[in-house]
């Protein structure tokens, strides 16, 4: 696998599997996938309202060029949670736009610091999170 992303991305690249997680690194960054999480990561900035609507199913983090981004994936998400999390989203004093699409749905949301984007249905879905780089 390693041999597969060094030929293909022309960089060095380490891939450790021993933690039953999956870490990558590679010159550009490093990536963890690891899909026995099963709850909110700690490293999420308080900023960022948890998501509590449903259950942890896998977290994948990055870092690439100094900015850190995360994608928490779920099952069992309760009805209503789209609606839930736009409004501890607006609490927190993000700016977001919410589309509805039958059982599911997205949101787009930022502030100064952090983007997050939510998307799901038929109880699955996923929150992403990442830093915003300065300007």
């Amino acid at each position: 696998m390693e041999k597969a992303l060094e030929n293909a991305t022309g960089q060095k690249t380490d891939i450790d599997l021993s933690s039953g997680k999956a870490v990558i690194e590679t010159g550009e960054g490093k990536m963890e996938v690891d899909s026995e999480a099963k709850t909110w990561p700690s490293d999420i900035p308080g900023d960022v309202p948890e998501f509590t609507f449903g259950k942890v199913k896998g977290v994948t983090t990055s870092t690439v060029d100094n900015t850190k981004s995360w994608n928490v994936v779920f099952e069992e998400v309760q009805d209503g949670s789209i609606d839930k999390y736009d409004a501890l989203l607006k609490e927190k004093g993000f700016e977001t736009v919410i589309m509805k699409m039958g059982d599911g749905g997205s949101i787009q949301a930022e502030n100064n610091k952090y983007n997050v984007f939510l998307m799901g249905g038929e109880g699955n879905l996923s929150v992403g999170i990442s830093v915003k780089k300065p300007e």
